[in-house]
C-alpha cells in the first residue's frame, strides 16, 4: 500500500510535516526506505516494475491509448510524483493531463523481447517526473503493451489491480 489516507498520518505522527497548501505529504516509511535505496543506486532500475502484456486479438492502439488515459485519470497512484522538501522527499498527486501513448512498430517477437529487456533497465527520474509510463508496440498480428512503474508509488499487488482494471 502506498497511498495513505490522512488518518494514517495522524496515527504515525507525520501530520505536522504535511504541506497541506501544496498537497504535498511526506513519503510513508516503506516509500522512504525505497527512496533511500534508490538514491544509493541511481543508475540501477532495482525498483522498477515492468510488465509486458500481449494481445493476440490485437486491439487498436487508439483503443489501448483511451483505456490507459481512463486508467491514469481514475488512479491516483499512477499520478504520484516525488519532490524535494526542506525536510526530505514529499509526494503529491500531479493531477491528470491527457496524453498520447507512444506507438512503436516492431518486426516480431525477437525485437519485442530485446526492447522489453532494454526498457526494463531504464531508471526513472525520481523527482517531479512521471513514475508510471506505457508504450504500445505493434507486431504482425499482435499488439503489446509495456507498463512500467517505480515501486515507490506501487507494488506488485497494487499493479495487479491496475492491470485487471485496464483489461476489464
Amino acid at each position: 500500500r502506498t497511498a495513505v489516507p490522512l488518518s494514517e498520518y495522524r496515527k504515525i505522527g507525520d501530520l505536522a510535516s504535511m504541506d497541506i497548501h501544496h498537497n504535498r505529504i511526506p513519503l510513508t516509511r516503506p516509500q522512504h526506505q525505497i527512496w533511500l535505496a534508490s538514491e544509493s543506486c541511481p543508475d540501477k532500475a532495482l525498483y522498477t516494475e515492468s510488465v509486458l502484456l500481449t494481445f493476440d486479438n490485437a486491439p487498436a492502439p487508439a483503443q489501448l491509448d483511451r483505456a490507459l488515459n481512463r486508467l491514469v485519470q481514475t488512479t491516483e497512484t499512477l499520478r504520484l510524483r516525488v519532490t524535494r522538501g526542506k525536510d526530505g522527499p514529499l509526494q503529491y498527486d500531479a493531477g491528470y493531463t491527457p496524453f498520447a501513448c507512444r506507438v512503436i512498430p516492431l518486426s516480431g517477437e525477437e525485437e519485442l523481447t530485446a526492447v522489453f529487456n532494454e526498457q526494463s533497465r531504464y531508471c526513472f527520474d525520481l523527482y517531479d517526473s512521471a513514475l508510471f509510463n506505457a508504450v504500445i508496440y505493434t507486431l504482425p498480428g499482435k499488439t503489446a503493451l509495456l507498463l512500467r512503474v517505480h515501486h515507490i508509488v506501487a507494488d506488485s499487488y497494487a499493479m495487479a489491480a491496475v492491470y485487471s482494471r485496464l483489461l476489464a
